[in-house]
């Protein structure tokens, strides 16, 4: 195009809010007589970006004619379909549609699509300073198909950033979550006899006598393996759970008074507060972990003081790694379905048909280790795995399956970071 120049483009506007205003000039030198440069606005393409492929000129193309051009209802869904180019092309969308249903991540598409419409049309319609997401939508009116490969790339990746369709699809993702939660089919299974207290009892009860006799595991870290556990049972067995809500995202929040006592007995009294917390776990009362060590436990007033910010710290990191594990069994698992994880996992595990090899390569396996150790290198991955399945193995009971339900539950909630 004549308009090039030093790879700039040049677009006159009588108001810079005002997309309509925007127009691309032919011939930049004469248009600096003719408007002054008041009248001039400058769309810059020097930064070198990854060359878009055919189906990103197609989804380009397709975008034009849904913002430009009347279409029939079979072109609309054609060309929506097309527009998945643009959350392929996103490292957010990549990574939340793993192990998800087809079904959700249609959903997901959908919603985040809308919502790139949403704020396209706001660009249009609304008053608007000048943008990258501007220049590339205004040349969404010019025949695409005189502009380069270049120019095309740089038009789609400023429509991408502008709708920043990386946080686009991290809080919908979020929100879709909660939702299905809410699902009428998701509140009967939850509220169904089969998923009890004592199931989720037997599950952490497993997972921790697994931990603490795994052979690799000699140096294990019992003071992470103790807090972590008393977490995990504050959630499986508190009905009133506090939850805060930030920026769309739901959190669940442990007792601060719960967090000094753990962190105390784990510091200070890491054995006995290990066999108080086994003792919970085999218990068949109704009482839930803060009125079970109340009885066990008496900590004298003053006796250890944590900053309440350092509270927070400790509880967004438990929340982290209650997510890795919920990673971690799903990966191992190789379930889609949240309440097929643990019986697929239980099979895998008795069978021994883990690829303990391929999964050592897995950084989420890596994350899930690291929990636990002292000290972890890379290299021992393979065989910290081999010991937690066989000890998994030997403190598995075949006959009676755990569940996992409200555990699963809260990786679900708390996903998003």
């Amino acid at each position: 195009m004549k308009n090039i120049n030093k790879n700039l483009l040049f677009f006159r506007t009588d108001e810079k809010k005002s997309f309509n205003s925007y127009q691309l000039i032919e011939n930049s030198s004469r248009s600096k007589t003719q408007f002054g440069s008041e009248g001039i606005v400058i769309y810059d393409i020097r930064k070198k970006v990854k060359e878009i492929d055919k189906k990103g000129k197609i989804a380009l193309q397709s975008l034009q004619i849904l913002i430009n051009k009347k279409v029939s209802k079979q072109e609309e869904k054609i060309a929506y379909r097309n527009l998945d180019t643009f959350l392929v092309a996103t490292p957010a969308f990549r990574k939340y549609i793993r192990g998800m249903r087809a079904t959700e991540v249609e959903s997901l598409k959908r919603t985040v699509i809308n919502s790139m419409f949403e704020k396209i049309y706001d660009n249009i319609t609304k008053n608007r300073g000048v943008s990258n997401l501007r220049f590339a939508l205004v040349l969404l009116k010019e025949e695409l198909n005189e502009f380069d490969n270049t120019l095309l790339s740089h038009i789609f990746y400023d429509i991408q950033n502008g709708i920043n369709i990386n946080r686009e699809v991290e809080k919908r993702f979020v929100t879709q979550i909660k939702e299905s939660i809410n699902q009428k089919e998701l509140v009967i299974e939850i509220d169904t006899p089969k998923y009890s207290l004592d199931d989720e009892k037997k599950f952490i009860n497993l997972l921790l006598n697994t931990l603490l006799s795994m052979h690799s595991y000699t140096n294990c870290d019992r003071e992470k393996i103790a807090i972590l556990v008393s977490y995990m049972c504050y959630i499986a067995s508190t009905e009133d759970i506090k939850t805060t809500k930030k920026e769309g995202i739901t959190k669940i929040q442990i007792a601060h008074s719960f967090m000094i006592l753990v962190e105390y007995q784990a510091k200070y009294n890491c054995s006995h507060f290990i066999s108080v917390l086994k003792k919970f776990l085999k218990d068949r009362d109704r009482d839930n972990i803060e009125e079970f060590l109340a009885k066990k436990i008496c900590l004298e007033k003053n006796t250890l003081t944590i900053k309440e910010g350092t509270l927070r710290q400790k509880n967004l990191k438990f929340l982290n790694n209650l997510l890795i594990m919920g990673h971690f069994f799903r990966l191992i698992s190789g379930e889609k379905n949240i309440e097929s994880v643990l019986s697929s996992l239980q099979k895998k595990v008795l069978d021994k048909s883990m690829d303990t090899k391929g999964y050592s390569q897995e950084i989420i396996s890596s994350k899930f280790l690291k929990l636990f150790a002292k000290e972890y290198r890379k290299k021992d991955c393979k065989q910290r795995l081999e010991d937690f399945f066989k000890s998994f193995r030997v403190h598995l009971t075949p006959q009676k399956k755990p569940q996992q339900r409200s555990i699963y539950h809260t990786v679900a909630v708390t996903s998003p970071q």
